[in-house]
Order: C-alpha cells, then structure tokens, then sequence
C-alpha cells in the first residue's frame, strides 16, 4: 500500500468499509487540577495518531457471511481553546481485515489518496487520565453528492449523484477483491457514513474508547465481474468498534505513519 504525504486538510471522508510511535515533547502540565479525583491535566493541543476501527458484521452475495474490521489510521492536530477545541483530522491510511478467508480486500491507492481531512468539534478538557472526550465526526459521503441524492442512496451507478471519488474512470469508489477462482474483482461502492468518537483520556499522552456508528449505509454500485455486483447485508457494531489517539511528535507525517510506526493495540491482523 502507498504512502501519502502530508497535505492541506480538505473535506473529509473517513472510509467505513463493510466488506465497512514516537512521541513528541508534550506540551507542560498546566497548574489548574483537572476534575475532582483525577489527577492534573495538560494540554491536549498538538498532532496524534488517531487510530479507528469499525467492525462491521456483512452477508456478501457469492461468498458468504463474514465479519470486517476497517482501520482507519489518521494524523490528528487539535487546536482552539479548551471547550472549544477543533479536532483536525487527516487520513493516511486504511486496511481492511476479514474472519474470512475466502476474499481478501485491498484498498487501490487511488482510494487512499482520495481521501481527505477535515475539521471536527471536540468536547474535552484538560488530558487527564480518567476524564471524558468526544469527537464528533459528522456525517460523511463517499461516491456520490448527498446534494443531489434522496435520503436513500442511489442505486444504478448512472445516477445524477454519482461521482467518481478517486477519480479513476470508475463510479463511486473503488476497491479491490482477490477471491480464489475469480482473480482480482473491482468493486465500485458509495457511502454515507456518521462515527462519533466517545472516551476517556489514559493520560496526557493517550486517550481511546467506543467508535459510536450514528449512520451508515453502504451500496454496490457495479463491479468488473457482475455475480460481485449484489449488495451486501452489513450490520455495523458500535459495541466491538474502537478508537485510540497516540500523542506524536510535531514533525510527524502520514509518510511516517504509513511507513511502520508501531499502532496502540494489536495490529497483527492488518499484516504489520
């Protein structure tokens, strides 16, 4: 999978696929305690690597039932003031792992550079261990202009609303099935997605919790063998799908994020 340079945050379209380190110098601890039990707090202002991992369970036409985790790996700033902080969030890379292995998935590059970052209110105070933190995602669409949609997706991929996410000469977004008798497949999908981060910060240096799935609809759209064309049945699980935030150093890019910084939790599946 291909690295991606650090770039100017745009509008933002994490990928929720159903198929869906080495820290800095952490800014002082501030003098005010934090709430009442807890200990001091610092700053959370600064970059992290964000880590999200939504786990959908999936019935795919042809192959079967399968559960999927899509792992998301994102450079973080956040900035403002406290109360009103802004959680900038910039997407280097996505892997997707199956229980299953009749198919595996694999995310073009095209795909990965496509995506792109954007701005995303915060509630948190100080990073205390023990204390709340939410970031609210927002609603997200991939492959199409909600602008132009009804409130369901649009179902034949010469819709109006469908655009060519990468763009690749394709509609919606692309992604990439090898199954065993049918070499490499191209599925073209669109989606609408809603993810609102919940947690608690472990420190100053580390937070993470439950990655909340508000909405989330995902359509096949077309595919270049079409017995891949049928639409899955995908289930998203809020209570196995999880979040967690690394403080990192300031010059850190998503070329090193992409390049084999070691990831909060187990990572063995994603053939690190």
């Amino acid at each position: 999978m291909s690295t991606k340079l650090p770039r100017t945050p745009g509008a933002f379209r994490p990928a929720l696929l159903g198929l869906a380190v080495v820290f800095g110098a952490a800014p002082a601890a501030l003098a005010q305690p934090g709430p009442a039990g807890l200990e001091a707090g610092a700053d959370p202002r600064g970059r992290w690597r964000l880590d999200m991992t939504v786990v959908t369970d999936a019935h795919i036409p042809v192959l079967g039932t399968t559960t999927a985790r899509a792992r998301t790996t994102f450079l973080l700033d956040i900035s403002g003031d406290a109360g009103a902080y802004i959680a900038t969030t910039d997407p280097c890379r996505l892997r997707v792992a199956s229980n299953r292995s009749f198919a595996t998935t694999r995310i073009p590059p095209a795909f990965e550079t496509a995506l792109k970052g954007r701005n995303s209110p915060m509630d948190s105070g100080l990073a205390a261990a023990g204390a709340p933190i939410r970031i609210d995602l927002r609603p997200q669409y991939m492959g199409y202009d909600p602008a132009r949609a009804s409130a369901t997706l649009p179902e034949e991929r010469d819709h109006p609303a469908v655009i060519d996410f990468e763009p690749d000469g394709d509609p919606g977004g692309t992604i990439l099935l090898d199954a065993p008798l049918f070499g490499e497949v191209e599925v073209y999908i669109i989606q609408r997605a809603h993810s609102v981060l919940e947690g608690t910060w472990k420190g100053a240096d580390r937070a993470g919790g439950r990655a909340k799935i508000v909405d989330y609809a995902q359509r096949n759209i077309g595919a270049s063998n079409r017995l891949f064309a049928a639409n899955p049945t995908i289930k998203p699980d809020s209570a196995r799908s999880t979040w967690s935030m690394v403080r990192v150093a300031a010059d850190t890019s998503c070329a090193d994020l992409s390049g084999g910084l070691s990831a909060p939790g187990d990572d063995k599946e994603f053939g690190r």
